[in-house]
């Protein structure tokens, strides 16, 4: 919390700098060119817990979730692509192409960081599946996270968290392999659970 804390302050107080900086640079020079706006960081204690919730603790984590408006969209995209799993599996159809219309999505993210948000948006499914505790403060990823834990089985998850383990030798450094084999390759295998 206190890093949180002393990184909206920090951030407030380089904002105002800046700005000054810059006014007093366009009055010297007579510049007619535009000034960006001020942005400042304004943040509650609940949001604050909300960061902490998001990033796990991690203070670069912490930092991206604030100047991303409190959002971790590869989060977001893992428990997304949980849910079109649950949901398809729910309605035994063959409706697959729904969850793989997220390759794309996640292709544009950076695939390490989201092998592991997809891991932890399993743990917080995990401990609100055996112990009613949910991690995530968000509202709707929360919401998300209560539906998966009713929709899917413990076999399930310890399937899913196999496949992604077994995968991650694909995605270390140094070694040479498509990015969108690996995620295609990942799509279809969570799909044959």
């Amino acid at each position: 919390k206190e890093y949180v804390i002393s990184f909206v302050h920090r951030h407030n107080e380089e904002e105002e700098k800046r700005i000054q900086e810059e006014t007093v640079k366009k009055e010297i020079t007579k510049d007619r060119k535009k000034i960006a706006p001020i942005n400042l960081i304004e943040i509650t204690a609940k949001e604050i817990d909300g960061v902490i919730s998001l990033s796990r603790g991690i203070p670069e984590m912490s930092e991206n979730i604030i100047l991303n408006g409190l959002k971790e969209e590869s989060l977001i995209l893992s428990v997304k692509i949980l849910k079109s799993l649950a949901e398809a599996r729910k309605a035994r159809d063959m409706e697959y192409y729904r969850v793989l219309t997220l390759s794309s999505a996640v292709a544009k993210a950076d695939i390490a960081d989201f092998f592991d948000d997809f891991s932890y948006a399993i743990d917080c499914i995990l401990k609100e599946k055996s112990l009613y505790e949910n991690p995530i403060k968000e509202k709707t990823l929360n919401e998300d996270i209560v539906f998966l834990a009713k929709e899917t089985t413990y076999s399930t998850l310890q399937r899913y968290l196999s496949i992604l383990y077994g995968m991650r030798k694909y995605i270390m450094p140094g070694i040479n392999i498509n990015k969108e084999t690996v995620i295609s390759s990942l799509m279809l295998k969570l799909l044959e659970v």
